[in-house]
């Protein structure tokens, strides 16, 4: 895992042991504040990645289980939530309501699980909505159908972040070598 890197201690260091002139100093605050932003976005990005991938993984789980055993959806679902991992959260958050499910639908319950994966943008919790109104309700062809249309709108969000990493990677060690720099400039 990265360490976010914070610049604050060298900037209050360099401002203690050596007269900085203002101009230098905001410059390099500048930078620093900038690559921190940036570094919290890449770790952002990181962990929504992480999680697009467990849940594809566990919708994979979940159509082939259903598909090829027939096996009930609450049984899957306990059977996720014990397994942790990125996607954990979410089915043991699940899990712990289809005790109500009886008295509540279970994308009711389904949607209701959906708001601690707060990492996934709009689009991709649209998609895992849609799914939930299909699973448990219609014919298997329909929820398997479902899976694998959520699946493909998930997998193309997670290529599309995967192929913007290396920008985004390329501007943060940028902006750390550019504040890098600027602390070796004022020191001198």
């Amino acid at each position: 895992a990265r360490k976010l890197v914070v610049f604050r201690p060298a900037l209050d260091a360099v401002n203690d042991l050596v007269f900085v002139p203002q101009r230098g100093l905001e410059q390099f605050r500048v930078v620093a504040d900038e690559t921190e932003r940036l570094f919290k976005l890449e770790l952002a990005v990181d962990k929504r990645v992480e999680l697009l991938a467990a849940l594809c993984g566990s919708l994979r789980y979940i159509s082939a289980e259903i598909g090829t055993r027939l096996r009930p959806l609450p049984g899957l679902i306990a059977e996720l939530a014990g397994r942790g991992g990125a996607a954990g959260e979410f089915y043991t958050g699940l899990a712990k309501k289809l005790d109500s499910i009886g008295e509540v639908d279970f994308s009711a319950l389904w949607a209701s699980s959906l708001e601690c994966l707060t990492p996934l943008s709009r689009d991709e919790l649209s998609a895992l909505r849609a799914l939930g109104d299909v699973l448990g309700r219609y014919e298997l062809q329909e929820q398997l159908e479902s899976i694998d249309i959520c699946l493909d709108s998930l997998n193309r969000s997670m290529h599309g972040l995967q192929t913007q990493y290396p920008e985004r990677r390329r501007l943060v060690l940028g902006l750390s070598a550019a504040a890098g720099i600027l602390v070796l400039i004022v020191l001198i």
